[in-house]
């Protein structure tokens, strides 16, 4: 609503490049990537919803209404916060090397066949179980965050993964506590057990595919099993 860019016409990848996210889409020198999806779109509409939700709440209360202004730049702005957390460490466009592009247990890696998998092991437990499992035993995991040593390690898992087909992995790793994932094509996601479990996607009446509407809504007298534990 304010701003000299408010009237200028725009697009989600507009918006987002605007905030600087798009720039962490690539590894360091390389063209930053176009969002798989909305991504602006996305997060200013739930972050409007919100704001919306909340504007009633305090109309309850107060008596009066409320201009929300939810501009979708200033919403993915705020989603990128860990980023300039990491940047005011030194780390993004500093000389520190960066999770975002350096860090071997946060990578996306290719496999044998031309998949690739994802590993996400931030944690100190994740991570050492993902050494376990791979047979990386003489990986001392207290060097997880010892950035000097992120190069050999990434190049070692690097071949490793690249000695396997996806499904190799799959096996050896889905489910547990490594946090992995397969890199999925939007086809493979529907067919994918836990999405199937969930209800995650749906056929419309023309038989095309769609994800179902998140988040879902159940009276409390349906809800069965115990609160999740920390972990």
């Amino acid at each position: 609503q304010t701003g000299p860019l408010a009237q200028a016409a725009g697009h989600d990848l507009n918006y987002v490049a605007l905030t600087g996210l798009l720039s962490l889409s690539a590894h360091r020198g390389q063209r930053p990537i176009v969002p798989p999806t909305v991504v602006g779109d996305a997060a200013g509409a739930l972050g409007l919803a919100f704001g919306i939700v909340c504007a009633l709440l305090d109309a309850r209360g107060s008596g009066q209404g409320r201009v929300v202004d939810g501009a979708i730049v200033d919403v993915v702005a705020m989603l990128g916060g860990i980023a300039h957390l990491l940047r005011a460490a030194g780390q993004i466009d500093g000389r520190a090397p960066s999770p975002f592009h350096d860090a071997p247990f946060y990578e996306v890696y290719g496999c044998a066949d031309g998949g690739f998998i994802t590993v996400g092991a931030l944690e100190p437990q994740f991570h050492a179980l993902l050494l376990t499992t791979l047979g990386l035993a003489d990986v001392d995991p207290a060097t997880q965050y010892d950035s000097a040593t992120w190069p050999a390690l990434k190049q070692r898992l690097t071949a490793l993964f690249a000695s396997q087909p996806r499904a190799h992995w799959c096996a050896l790793l889905e489910g547990s506590d490594v946090c992995f994932a397969p890199v999925l094509t939007l086809a493979e996601a529907a067919d994918h057990p836990h999405n199937q479990a969930r209800g995650t996607f749906r056929r419309d009446p023309s038989g095309a595919l769609r994800a179902t509407a998140a988040p879902r809504f159940a009276p409390l007298a349906q809800r069965t099993g115990q609160p999740a534990s920390i972990g």
